[in-house]
C-alpha cells in the first residue's frame, strides 16, 4: 500500500527559515522511533510531505519532529 502524509507547520518567525521537518515511528522508513527518521520534503506551497510503501493491514504510528525529541509535535500548533 502506498502512503502519502502532509505535514504544515506554523509559519517561522524568520521568513527565510526552512526548518527540516521529520518522522519517528514503528515502520522501518521512520527509523523504528528515531527522532529524525524520516525526511519530509518541503513543497513551494511550504507542505512538508513523504511517501512511503507499508505491506496491507500495517499498524503505522508516527510523530512528527524537527529532528529531535525535544522539538516532537505536542498540540495543535
Amino acid at each position: 500500500v502506498r502512503i502519502r502524509i502532509e505535514v504544515s507547520i506554523p509559519e517561522p518567525e524568520n521568513k527565510e527559515a526552512k526548518p527540516d521537518v521529520f518522522l519517528a515511528g514503528n515502520i522501518k522508513p521512520f527509523g523504528r522511533w528515531r527522532p529524525d527518521g524520516l525526511k519530509l520534503e518541503r513543497g513551494d506551497d511550504g507542505v512538508y510531505r513523504a511517501e512511503f510503501s507499508a505491506p496491507p493491514e500495517t499498524r503505522v504510528e508516527f510523530k512528527a519532529t524537527m529532528g529531535t525529541w525535544q522539538s516532537v509535535e505536542k498540540d495543535a500548533e
